[in-house]
């Protein structure tokens, strides 16, 4: 056998040195990493005593037979009963491989197999019943809840749109908004969804549609653009009993609930507008005509108040009339 042979075993034991010296330096940086790789980090630190074990056996005897090292050496190594240690190295490293499998990673492999498990359902069940809930919001909503494309198509509707509009779900997708916006309102909507795609979120935007039965509905909107999905969200609320109670809150500030005529508060604030108007170089003359009901206190006690509330109305009746 050459020299070569003999130097041969010292350059497996350096590449095996050189294996896990690698290994270890890697884990050690960044012991995350190898987690899931413990169990390999286990088997080549095995792996690499016995070959280094072995091949230093190997490595010395041969070595000394060519000199490298003392020859007594190889007498010592070359004894019949010392030949069985590489073998019995070769068996104790299996025998620690197959204990670390059975004993630590099957059990470790099986529990954590469990848990992956386990927190799969549970993911799996919390994104069962978010999804419940959203479809149950969705179908349950009084708000009139529509997702359209970019160009304004409908893709899903809520079931309220019946009650709002009119008009049921399957009838709307597929359909463009424009089809039920009042036209006025178009310009405006289409200027909303634009700078919704720039960012800006769609807050109480007012916009009417019309009903099936020809009625404009009020609509108070709230909407997102979603840049991944390309959709628009949007939410809209009815606002035809908010509109009516405002009209009779207005009319109560400004209107006397007896005749229906304009109040003081009213008053004063066309006076104003008049003079605001009429003053200046253009100035022009304007005349104001009081009215009294003489009495009107008589009619009160004698006929009751009934009757002169009768009397304000019909009085207020005719001077509204000649005043229009």
């Amino acid at each position: 056998m050459s020299i070569a042979a003999a130097l041969i075993y010292w350059v497996i034991i350096s590449l095996w040195l050189a294996v896990l010296a690698t290994v270890c330096i890697a884990f050690a940086r960044n012991p995350r990493t190898f987690g899931a790789i413990r169990l390999l980090l286990s088997v080549i630190v095995i792996d690499t005593g016995r070959n280094i074990v072995e091949n230093l056996y190997f490595g010395l005897y041969f070595g000394g037979q060519y000199g490298l090292f003392p020859t007594s050496i190889v007498g010592a190594l070359g004894n019949p009963n010392y030949l069985i240690l590489p073998k019995v190295m070769n068996v104790l490293a299996a025998c620690a491989v197959l204990g670390l499998l059975v004993l630590r990673w099957l059990p470790l492999a099986s529990k954590e197999r469990a848990e992956a498990d386990a927190d799969m359902y549970l993911k799996n069940e919390a994104l069962t019943q978010e999804t419940e809930e959203r479809r149950r919001l969705f179908e349950t909503s009084l708000d009139l809840i529509l997702i359209t494309d970019r160009r304004g198509i409908f893709i899903r509707v809520s079931p309220s749109s019946l009650a709002t509009i009119g008009y049921g779900p399957d009838e709307m997708i597929g359909h463009s908004g424009a089809e039920f916006i009042y036209p006025e309102d178009l310009d405006g909507t289409r200027r909303e969804m634009k700078l919704a795609r720039k960012g800006q979120h769609t807050r109480n935007f007012e916009t009417r549609y019309v009903h099936k039965n020809g009625q404009v509905v009020p609509l108070a909107w709230s909407g997102v653009w979603s840049e991944p999905e390309q959709k628009h969200f949007f939410f809209g609320r009815d606002m035809t009993e908010r509109k009516i109670a405002e009209e009779q809150l207005r009319r109560l500030a400004h209107y006397d609930q007896l005749t229906g005529l304009p109040n003081r508060t009213s008053l004063h604030k066309d006076l104003n507008q008049w003079i605001d108007a009429y003053a200046g170089a253009s100035a022009r003359p304007v005349s104001i005509a009081m009215l009294d009901l003489d009495g009107f206190k008589d009619t009160n006690n004698t006929l009751g108040h009934s009757v002169g509330d009768r009397l304000l109305q019909e009085g207020g009746a005719a001077a509204g009339g000649s005043i229009e």
